[in-house]
């Protein structure tokens, strides 16, 4: 109701109260206050009403303010958005495996390892008659005492042959992963030729795996003395050590009890008791050479029990070697079973060692030479055997401060030579220590001194190739070494 209206309602109020009847001067004054009143509430009412509406303009104008903040907050998050999805296009990401990025447009992950490795080697006694086997600790050919060839004394090497370069890749899957790898060194023909280490795809599921390629035998354990580190290429004497094309199944029973199977690419290699080389060793004739034939693949079984600090492993392995010269077809069967063990002290120093045992070893052991061996003087027969190989070998790692440590390792050989091997220049035993010092004084960056002693027994002299009469059926060597290495 607006004031007018008020006002006119009042005053015909009081004037019909006038006309009705006469009215005191007391009747008078109250209803001058009643209006004064009505006057006063009716103020108020609009002083509400104003207060109201400014209200209402008040927050209509927030309102408005704050949707216009929204409208160019969303405008603003969109333009990010643009800006990442076309950045996300061109950036490298991140990828599954540690130091790994992601290919663009796949969910494969690719990264790229290996070192780099500076070598310089003196070894007392030059093997061979040159010094291509000076580059790692080959003690199966040490000179033997007396003999021209140890006379000639030894040698300096500097090398990089060690150096690495590898490739991995990891594809995420609803099962699992799939890793692949590539790896290479300079250990191929002349100085800098490369020669592929590995090559192999593993399908990895939660409880089982299946790998295809060139891997390390499943023979070996690389958790144990096969895996010490040592400056030397060549390693500790007496353990196993291959890399054949193989298929492997692996069965991850539990976190700490692995099963794995393998068939792997079988390699004959034999030596003729009718023919020599230098220093009266017997001529090898390897895979793929001569008058070798495979026809089954290796296997091998593999347990493994334990964890990254405490493990034990129980390998064995069947063997088929074969000669075939179109006259005479001769097999052989043999085996070979084998032991690790590792444990890791709380102040991170480790113990481990291998025990290895078998028929017709020579070419998984470290320092052996033949699997097998053909006698054939006379042309009517051939007599094709194999021999027992037994491998010892321990290695102890102390960690002197966080970033330096030292490894001492023990190895043996030892071959129970058969028949005319026994009369022949073929080595009998192997023994070698080593022992070294590595800081890392910056990440990625090893640098260390090593020494390494081997020792070498053969069965006795061959007179018809050792013109020196004072040739003794055994030789030693020391070898001394420097080395760098950069990880990347």
């Amino acid at each position: 109701m607006s004031k007018k209206a008020l006002t006119y309602m009042v005053s015909f109020m009081a004037l019909s109260t006038a006309m009705s009847s006469v009215v005191s001067a007391d009747e008078i004054s109250a209803l001058k206050q009643q209006i004064e009143q009505l006057n006063k509430k009716i103020q108020s009412v609009e002083s509400k009403q104003h207060a109201s509406q400014a209200k209402r303009e008040q927050y209509h104008a927030a309102k408005e303010a704050r949707e216009a903040q929204l409208a160019e907050k969303i405008h603003k998050i969109e333009a990010e958005n643009q800006e990442l999805m076309l950045a996300s296009k061109t950036t490298i990401k991140n990828g599954s495996m540690p130091g790994s990025f992601l290919v663009p447009g796949t969910n494969t992950s690719l990264k790229f390892y290996g070192y780099v490795k500076f070598d310089g080697i003196y070894t007392s006694k030059l093997y061979g008659g040159d010094n291509s086997a000076s580059q790692s600790s080959n003690f199966a050919a040490i000179p033997l005492n007396g003999s021209q060839t140890a006379r000639r004394g030894g040698e300096f090497n500097a090398l990089l042959k060690e150096s690495r370069l590898g490739f991995d890749t990891q594809t995420v899957q609803n099962f699992g992963v799939v890793d692949s790898r590539l790896e290479f060194d300079a250990y191929g023909s002349g100085t800098t030729g490369l020669r592929m280490r590995k090559a192999y795809v593993d399908i990895k599921g939660k409880t089982h795996e299946f790998l295809a390629g060139m891997q390390s035998t499943n023979f070996a354990d690389f958790g144990g003395t096969a895996g010490s580190e040592t400056l030397d290429f060549g390693g500790i004497l007496g353990t196993p050590g291959h890399r054949p094309p193989m298929l492997r199944y692996t069965a991850n029973v539990n976190p700490k009890f692995k099963v794995m199977i393998s068939a792997e690419e079988p390699e004959t290699t034999y030596r003729a008791t009718n023919q020599t080389e230098d220093d009266g060793s017997l001529k090898t004739l390897d895979h793929g050479s001569g008058n070798t034939m495979e026809r089954i693949p290796d296997m091998v079984l593999h347990l493994r029990v334990g964890d990254d600090k405490a493990h034990m492993s129980f390998r064995g392995l069947v063997t088929q070697q074969s000669y075939d010269d179109g006259q005479f077809q001769k097999r052989a069967l043999g085996y070979g079973l084998a032991h690790t063990g590792r444990y890791e002290f709380d102040n991170k120093d480790s113990v481990c060692y291998d025990v290895v045992y078998g028929n017709g070893l020579g070419k998984w052991m470290t320092g052996g030479t033949t699997a097998s061996y053909i006698h054939n003087d006379d042309p009517t027969k051939r007599d094709f055997f194999l021999q027992n190989n037994l491998g010892l070998s321990i290695a102890f790692q102390h960690k002197w401060t966080q970033t330096m440590r030292s490894t001492l390792g023990l190895g043996y050989h030892k071959v129970y030579n058969r028949k005319q091997m026994k009369e022949a220049q073929t080595n009998k035993a192997l023994r070698d220590i080593h022992i070294n010092l590595i800081e890392t004084p910056v990440q990625n960056f090893d640098i260390g001194v090593e020494y390494a002693f081997g020792h070498r027994e053969v069965e006795k002299v061959n007179t018809t190739v050792t013109t020196n009469a004072n040739t003794r059926p055994k030789g030693s060597v020391h070898l001394f070494q420097l080395s760098a290495k950069y990880s990347f």
